[in-house]
């Protein structure tokens, strides 16, 4: 369930697998077959992204639209369930009980009352520089928790830069080098857009809190780790990257230092 406002409230497909559960978010789980919802809210789920639930959920039971298959003739059951007091019944249709294939927060003792941010970095004007994309969904009022997509990263041109603040992280994600297009000049080019874009991450977390920055990484196509994926809505795993090997993230700094150095070992050049 998407959205911060109940006249603006989206349903967005997901697998129906663990995978897909969201600690700050709600989701419902639609049994045509037995006409039954199961509305489900993780355990950082703002007020807000409650309410927005409940309407859809209304709504789904009053209409009925057929784009969730045949809907039972008689009223529609609603049952409504909180992360970590989940029924047998749940993990059966999601396959099985695995709270390791999303970014549980069932033990985070932290409040999650921010709203993630995301902006494009790039060089194509001949000028470094740095947009913030804004959600359609997004209440300047109101914490707005998970506003963009998988695709607004990797449905862009590549290779791409973008920068996401999960306030207690911020990530440099870097896209992938279409085959076609790897020539000298290009990767000088895109080296120096890279290391504007370190230096920039590095700024953006001194600024953004003077006393205890928080840490930047490094996260490639095809490689982004759980805590990242789980800051979208829907993530598809598998994307056509050539350089996703495992997830893992690395420190901006170490990259930074790593893209500036000038000097080898004979070891390294071997």
């Amino acid at each position: 369930v998407r959205g911060e406002l109940a006249e603006e409230g989206a349903l967005l497909e997901v697998g129906c697998a663990c995978a897909s559960l969201r600690s700050r978010a709600s989701l419902a789980l639609v049994s045509a077959e037995r006409g039954h919802l199961v509305l489900w809210h993780g355990s950082k789920a703002m007020p807000s992204v409650r309410a927005v639930a409940h309407t859809a959920c209304q709504w789904l039971t009053e209409r009925r639209p057929r784009e969730l298959g045949e809907w039972c003739r008689e009223a529609v059951s609603v049952t409504e369930l909180e992360e970590g007091a989940e029924t047998p019944e749940f993990w059966v249709a999601l396959g099985q009980e695995n709270r390791t294939a999303y970014d549980c927060m069932l033990q985070d003792p932290g409040r999650c009352n921010f709203t993630v941010r995301l902006f494009r970095m790039s060089a194509a004007s001949g000028q470094f520089a740095v947009t913030e994309l804004v959600s359609p969904v997004r209440d300047s009022g109101m914490v707005t928790t998970m506003p963009f997509l998988q695709e607004d990263l990797y449905c862009v041109p590549q290779p791409a830069l973008f920068l996401l603040d999960n306030h207690l992280e911020v990530y440099v994600w870097h896209g992938w080098w279409p085959e076609s297009e790897i020539t000298g000049s290009a990767k000088l080019r895109w080296d120096a857009e890279r290391r504007c874009a370190l230096e920039t991450a590095l700024q953006y977390c001194s600024v953004k809190n003077p006393n205890h920055p928080p840490q930047g990484y490094v996260v490639l196509a095809g490689s982004e780790p759980l805590i990242f994926t789980n800051t979208f809505p829907r993530w598809e795993p598998g994307a056509q990257t050539q350089q996703g090997k495992g997830s893992k993230a690395v420190l901006v700094q170490d990259a930074l230092r790593r893209l500036c150095k000038t000097r080898y070992s004979r070891e390294e050049i071997m």
